[in-house]
Parts: structure tokens; sequence; C-alpha cells
């Protein structure tokens, strides 16, 4: 299988060294926010700043609401300590009841 060599040039150009470099955004003072690894607390992360004050939306998609596993997202703001408090956004938890048939059915949102 021949690879076309415009796509050869840039895997070439990629393995020197340079022109790709891999980063942490502070390697020697790491910010370490724990949750929990059934949740897969950290599956997704998502840096904002919101009226100039810097946050974390972190996403946890098996977070358990109950007995029912919802996901959830939490909110954790960048300070300088290495350990961060988040909160929880509780977005699986809200409920809407309908009427079907004659039946009280709950549904998640």
């Amino acid at each position: 299988m021949d690879l076309p060599s415009g796509m050869l040039l840039a895997c070439s150009l990629c393995l020197l060294p340079g022109l790709s470099d891999a980063f942490n955004i502070d390697t020697k003072r790491p910010k370490i926010i724990a949750g929990s690894k059934d949740a897969y607390f950290g599956y997704t992360v998502q840096q904002h700043d919101i009226g100039g004050k810097k946050w974390l939306v972190v996403g946890a998609p098996y977070e358990t609401n109950g007995q029912q596993k919802t996901g959830d997202v939490y909110k954790c703001p960048v300070t300088s300590d290495t350990h961060s408090n988040c909160t929880k956004l509780n977005l699986g938890t809200a409920s809407q009841s309908v009427r079907a048939a004659g039946s009280l059915f709950q549904l998640s949102v």
C-alpha cells in the first residue's frame, strides 16, 4: 500500500525534534482533582473563564444518582492550591412527571 507523498512528509516532520511537542500546563505543580473511578470522573475536562474567574468543568458519565447511572458534571475552581474541591451540578436529578394512559411515569431529564 503506497502512502501519498504529502502524508509521508507530514509524518516525517512530526518526528523531528522541536516541530511537535506535547505539553502539560504546569509540570512542577500539577493540579490534582480526585473523583470516583467508578463514575469515570475526569472522562471529559473543559476549561472556562467566567467573569475573570477560571474553572474546570469535569464530566463523570457514570455518576449514580440513587439507583440510576445518569452521569453528572462538576465545576472546579482553578486556584493555586494543588488539591481542589469541586461542586456537583446535579444535572441528572431533575425529573418530570408524565401522565400516559392513566399511569404516572417518572422520567429523568
